[in-house]
């Protein structure tokens, strides 16, 4: 299946001084759904249909070796949309 051009939902949230923008897919050829986080450093994850997301881009991973340190606020954001673990490499 693939990825529908737009997103399913599209939300706004306020983290301190910035605008974050919220893009939810329910539709990706590999994953359950896609979540993209659109703030001053941008994060994409992938959610199985177990509810568990991996990131898969983010500024703060610049080494695919590493895993990215995810802030609170991210994680916070994908609770609230269901996601119940954040899966990293370490993780695997």
């Amino acid at each position: 299946m693939s990825r529908s051009q737009r997103p399913d939902q599209t939300t706004r949230r306020r983290v301190g001084d910035e605008d974050v923008r919220v893009r939810l897919w329910r539709s990706d050829p590999e994953f359950a759904a896609r979540i993209e986080i659109d703030a001053e450093e941008p994060w994409v994850f992938g959610v199985d249909a177990e509810g568990i997301a991996t990131p898969l881009t983010t500024a703060a991973a610049t080494d695919t070796v590493c895993d990215p340190d995810i802030p609170g606020w991210v994680t916070e954001i994908l609770v609230g949309l269901g996601v119940v673990d954040i899966q990293t490499r370490g993780d695997a």
